[in-house]
């Protein structure tokens, strides 16, 4: 009926078809390709983005020759809008 070969190919053929994980992907690639466009205008006309940064609770040591800065509330605050774009992006 089928070669051996086209048996093992078969099962992966009926999956892409039945699943079209392609247009999700090309989606979250598109919207990823949009942020980092945002992102580059952003620190391109402000140098920085604006109200990201030197927020309360980030950690600044500075020395003589060294500065250490550890934005902690910036990456918590970076990760809640990142977990709530992909919370309303997920409910259809």
């Amino acid at each position: 009926m089928f070669p051996s070969s086209t048996l093992r190919v078969l099962p992966v053929l009926i999956y892409l078809r039945n699943h079209n994980n392609m247009t999700d992907i090309s989606k979250a690639l598109i919207i990823v390709g949009i942020a980092l466009i945002i992102t580059g205008l952003c620190l391109h006309m402000f140098g920085r983005i604006p109200g990201i940064g030197r927020l309360p609770g980030d950690i600044l040591i500075k020395r003589e020759n060294f500065t250490l800065y550890i934005p902690i509330t910036t990456c918590l605050l970076i990760s809640a809008v990142i977990s709530l774009i992909f919370l309303l992006w997920n409910q259809k």
